[in-house]
């Protein structure tokens, strides 16, 4: 009997069908799925090693959040960048690693697999917070975002919609003047999956264990795109049939 294959976005939805996903979920509420495992996992020494390698490949890929303040490495050493990223993180730091995929062959796997599944592109973020710390200030982010708690446990809370669908155009932060009214919180755990559709305000805290999650970004195609793309193609094609100005014409103009 031949084994049924699941792609990667069935592995995290499920028992939620693609079709529910789409037509219920996508664009429109989030998420919440404890699904017990991935298809891959990293610990804390992982993380560590993932550090060492990503500060290696390319250091631009590392920062560091605290309470909302994006902390940058002091110089582009290697040995001090590491040495950096560990003395903000014991301070309460997160430390965010861009790029993941280019690290690890079983989650560039599963970037293509699930990029394939939204016909875009995919861009993965690892996200390592010490116990009883907030890296981000609450925020909307303007890419659809799979959450894949890895490692330890993560509260989250969920507030408003204050921007429908968001373009990258649009900004993320929310005005830090008013603090947002959570209209839902919960803890993630090890091997449970979050997906927030862009725009949707989020903040999350660590309590007395550190954390490693995954955000999986998903960059689709928009309506708006299509469509400025398409008056740009409609334009090009007036232009063309049109005929190319003669040469006095252009002496003309400019004159």
């Amino acid at each position: 009997m031949k084994r049924q294959s699941y792609s990667a976005l069935d592995q995290i939805i499920a028992p939620v069908s693609r079709d529910v996903f789409f037509s219920e979920y996508f664009e429109a509420r989030t998420l919440h799925r404890s699904l017990g495992h991935f298809p891959f996992s990293i610990s804390e020494g992982d993380a560590s090693k993932l550090l060492e390698s990503a500060i290696t490949l390319d250091s631009r890929n590392v920062r560091a959040n605290q309470g909302g303040v994006v902390l940058r490495p002091p110089n582009d050493i290697d040995s001090e960048i590491f040495a950096w990223a560990i003395k903000v993180y014991q301070s309460g730091a997160t430390i965010i690693i861009n790029k993941i995929e280019t690290l690890d062959l079983r989650i560039l796997q599963f970037s293509k697999d699930i990029a394939s599944d939204f016909q875009g592109r995919a861009h993965i973020t690892l996200f390592w917070t010490p116990a009883l710390a907030q890296g981000f200030a609450p925020h909307f982010d303007t890419l659809d975002v799979f959450v894949l708690q890895l490692f330890g446990e993560k509260n989250w809370s969920i507030g408003p919609s204050p921007v429908y669908l968001p373009t990258r155009r649009q900004g993320y932060l929310v005005d830090l003047g008013i603090a947002p009214i959570p209209k839902e919180n919960f803890s993630l755990r090890r091997g449970d999956s979050f997906y927030i559709p862009r725009g949707v305000v989020h903040w999350a805290q660590t309590s007395e264990t550190s954390s490693i999650h995954l955000s999986v970004e998903i960059e689709t195609v928009s309506r708006g795109a299509v469509l400025s793309n398409e008056l740009k193609c409609n334009e090009v094609t007036r232009r063309l049939s049109s005929g190319w100005p003669a040469a006095g014409d252009i002496f003309l103009k400019n004159s």
